[in-house]
């Protein structure tokens, strides 16, 4: 068993190295694994807890984590570990005196006031346990990784031991163990060592109450992690209810070490909504763990019958393996009916402040019927005995199979939330696409026309597309335009340009100091939307922010952190700016580039010198440099008519007519453009590209298109969602977690 523990423990953390458990999808065909993030089971569970309004100690991955560590505890185990807890006065401490010996009880504190509460966890432990270091050192590592702190011993000095179960540190704890922030008394565990648990066969936990109105420790520690509350205002109901709900979490992490649990209740409490809590705590973090109700100090007028019925009617569903009563000391009559201390079994030692005599007698009432004193009380139904009516081999094999049975329940949960995830988020992922194409089609395009629709798509000035009309002015250009007749000369400006914004340029050799101002003029055009349309980062953001209304896809705490969906919509423009290569028809460009120059005059050429030539490259200029500045990325969508007359319109020439140009196919080309950047932003924002038949379908005024797989390389990146991304489980590693979740029936 404890093989196959190990064997799911790697293969839900990922430690085998071998296969992985789960892998973030990271591109659309799902045979390349070389780019994926690999997580484990556990991994993937804590990314979809943390849109959870549970928190961390009730969170699926937590439970997991805990049940393992439950079922290694239980298949290695060999002595028995009772735990007692009770409603507040109950006498839970004094239960707990009666098993040890008169030396042990010199260090237990018994009382009735907050002062002599307990307010910690002590585990009593066989003295031999001790003497066996290899036993110790086991035992002790599990405290720690139960509690998450290293146990403190339990002074010898009874002062100073009063001092700790009352919930102060010690100094030598303090100084071994500093920390930077307050640490709640009731997370370190306190160890001590009895001989007279050795004869028991068991070790107890002394379990701290829910209930108190002694905050010490806490009190500082609570106002830590509530900095807007201060200590008056946690004295209140309200901090009452966050101390309890702080010791049930810390009473059900603890009970991860435990074979049996005590409940210890006063007679007047037998209904107390306080004991139904702690039984609650008990069956919700380990169910099938042994559970005993010991009700104390009951008045000597009713019977043990009496008693029987009254718990048998209020915890029928409780589930309850024994239950047990102790009378009252108090009132001299009926005094028979309190069953001798000699059942307590004390030994010949010297007596203790806390005589056995003053000690409750817990005698078993589950029966039928029940003892009732002065009757004998046999031996095997006086609670002290429990320890050899607990078999401890039997005791672990019910605690593993209990704790594997809610394991194998949380895995599968696990593995069933992770297929329902990755349902939802395909579900939105159909939605994302469709939002992110409408977004760039409304980018792409100019404002609605007079039917209402969207105009024309316009073309997205990439690297690529700038180089071209270059290469195409510069070979198309007339003889009088050529190079090697004008004396070029390069302004300060130019050259800082094409060392930094256009060094991937090609630049004609005859762009002159006047190209710069013009392309200036021309830029600012473009930023106010006259003639062409920049598109920013930010502008992507509070677009998809628009168009998200109807999609509902953005959360609000999303939209405060836009920096980063700006940076991943930068990113996009980047890329498609460089690594586009979609052109236009070098003949058909060609053929466009060379009307403009004819329609320049040879006279009015030589008039202005090399000016014309110059206007023309302006708008080169103009987009080369517009993606760099301020640092961040920008993208211009524009026709081309707008875009080589951009320059042109600054002097009053007038040679672009449309019905006398030349064709081009540029719609094709720019839906080819929106193609390739709703791929490279499906990248960015970590969505899956879809397959052919899901692509998005788009309408303008003039057309309507179903965009077209990109020839791009898929270069996917971590979705800024969680709710966006989806987990493929390894089949192998899938097939062996559920091979071994078999194996425990």
């Amino acid at each position: 068993m404890f093989e196959h523990l190990s064997d799911l423990e790697n293969l839900i953390f990922n430690r085998s190295g071998k296969t992985p458990f789960a892998k973030f999808r990271r591109e659309a065909t799902s045979d390349s694994s070389s780019d994926l993030n690999t997580l484990s089971l556990i991994e993937v569970l804590k990314q979809l807890a943390k849109d959870s309004r549970r928190s961390a100690e009730e969170s699926l991955p937590h439970r997991i984590t805990s049940e393992l560590s439950q079922a290694f505890l239980a298949s290695k185990q060999t002595s028995p570990i009772v735990a007692i807890a009770g409603i507040l006065n109950a006498g839970k401490s004094s239960m707990v005196a009666g098993f040890l010996s008169p030396a042990g009880r010199e260090r237990l504190l018994i009382g009735a006031s907050n002062q002599e509460g307990t307010h910690r966890f002590i585990l009593w432990l066989p003295e031999s346990w001790k003497n066996d270091q290899s036993l110790w050192q086991s035992t002790l590592s599990q405290i720690e990784g139960i509690f998450g702190y290293p146990p403190e011993e339990l002074a010898m000095n009874r002062e100073m031991a009063f001092e700790q179960y009352n919930g102060q540190y010690s100094r030598e704890y303090m100084a071994q163990y500093p920390t930077s922030q307050p640490v709640p008394p009731i997370l370190i565990p306190l160890v001590a060592t009895d001989s007279w648990l050795d004869s028991h066969g068991i070790g107890l936990m002394d379990c701290p109450d829910i209930q108190t109105g002694f905050f010490g420790g806490d009190l500082d520690s609570l106002a830590v992690t509530n900095s807007g509350t201060s200590q008056h205002d946690l004295r209140t109901d309200t901090a009452q209810s966050m101390f309890a709900a702080r010791r049930r979490a810390a009473l059900a992490k603890s009970l991860q070490i435990s074979s049996a649990f005590v409940v210890v209740s006063s007679a007047n409490s037998i209904q107390d909504e306080v004991v139904s809590d702690i039984l609650g705590v008990v069956q919700r973090s380990m169910p099938g763990l042994r559970t005993i109700l010991a009700v104390n100090r009951v008045p000597r007028r009713y019977t043990s019958l009496e008693i029987s019925n009254e718990i048998a009617n209020g915890y029928r569903e409780r589930g309850l393996w024994r239950v047990y009563m102790a009378y009252h000391f108090e009132g001299p009559l009926l005094r028979e009916r309190i069953p001798p201390a000699k059942l307590l079994g004390t030994r010949d030692q010297p007596v203790a402040p806390k005589s056995s005599e003053d000690l409750p007698v817990f005698f078993r009432i589950d029966k039928s019927p029940p003892a009732q004193p002065p009757a004998e009380i046999v031996s095997e139904d006086v609670l002290v005995t429990i320890g050899a009516q607990l078999d401890p081999s039997q005791l672990a094999k019910e605690r593993l199979s209990a704790t594997l049975i809610s394991l194998t329940t949380s895995i599968h949960q696990g593995l069933h939330d992770i297929e329902t995830h990755n349902q939802r988020s395909l579900s939105r992922r159909d939605r994302w696409h469709d939002l992110l194409a409408q977004t760039i089609l409304r980018l792409s395009t100019s404002e609605k026309s007079k039917s209402g629709e969207l105009d024309s798509i316009r073309l997205q000035v990439s690297h690529e597309l700038i180089q071209q009309i270059s290469t195409s002015l510069e070979k198309t250009a007339p003889w009088w335009a050529r190079p090697g007749r004008i004396a070029i000369r390069w302004s300060s400006k130019v050259q800082e340009a094409a060392s930094q914004a256009t060094s991937w340029l090609q630049l004609p050799a005859w762009i002159t100091r006047r190209t710069t101002a013009v392309s200036e003029f021309v830029t600012s055009r473009w930023r106010t939307g006259d003639g062409g349309r920049v598109i920013s980062s930010r502008d992507f953001f509070d677009a998809i922010t628009v168009q998200d209304l109807p999609y509902g896809l953005l959360a609000a705490q999303q939209i405060e952190e836009r920096k980063l969906w700006e940076e991943r919509f930068q990113n996009a423009l980047k890329r498609f700016q460089s690594e586009s290569r979609i052109r236009l028809s070098n003949e058909q460009l060609d053929s466009y580039t060379r009307e403009m120059w004819q329609r320049m005059s040879w006279g009015q050429s030589f008039l202005t010198g090399v000016a014309p030539a110059g206007l023309l490259f302006a708008p080169i200029i103009a987009a080369a440099m517009l993606p760099f500045e301020g640092g961040t990325t920008a993208m211009l969508t524009i026709t081309l008519k707008e875009f080589l007359g951009a320059g042109l319109a600054t002097v009053g020439l007038s040679m672009m007519n449309k019905d006398t140009m030349p064709k081009l196919a540029e719609e094709e080309t720019a839906w080819s453009q929106v193609s390739e950047l709703f791929a490279v932003c499906c990248d960015e924002l970590g969505l899956e590209r879809p397959l052919p038949e899901k692509m998005p379908k788009l309408k303008t005024a003039n057309s309507e298109r179903t965009l077209s797989e990109a020839t791009l390389p898929v270069i996917t990146k971590e979705s800024i969602d969680p709710a966006d991304r989806i987990y493929m489980i390894e089949s192998m590693t899938f097939k062996s977690i559920k091979q071994v979740l078999t194996t425990f029936g």
